[in-house]
């Protein structure tokens, strides 16, 4: 396709019209096609696939992190630091009984 619209007699835009009709697609969708081709060979400006989809997935990403961040700072949310982990209230709460009842024991020992 590439090596058609090239050629001195390719037609410019009629080559897509002649190789889409024969392969049953649209000029334009093969003209598109073709445009993506080129800009991913570097012969043409433009995003090229790999970096569409790497900048899809940093924006998916940084939703996530948008999200997440939101809960933390939200009420929904909270957690406190306790010896070397962060656990959340509930959590600690148990561990609070725990060492109590650990300190209890080893007291009455």
């Amino acid at each position: 396709m590439l090596d058609a619209k090239a050629a001195p007699d390719g037609g410019g835009g009629n080559v897509f019209k002649r190789i889409g009709g024969q392969w049953g697609i649209s000029p334009e969708t093969l003209c598109g096609w073709v445009k993506q081709v080129e800009i991913d060979n570097g012969g043409r400006p433009g995003t090229t696939i790999d970096g569409a989809t790497r900048l899809a997935e940093l924006e998916r990403e940084v939703r996530e992190l948008r999200r997440a961040n939101a809960i933390l700072e939200s009420k929904q949310y909270v957690a406190v630091r306790y010896g070397e982990r962060l656990v959340e209230v509930d959590a600690l709460a148990e561990a609070l009984h725990a060492d109590a009842d650990l300190a209890r024991q080893h007291a009455g020992a």
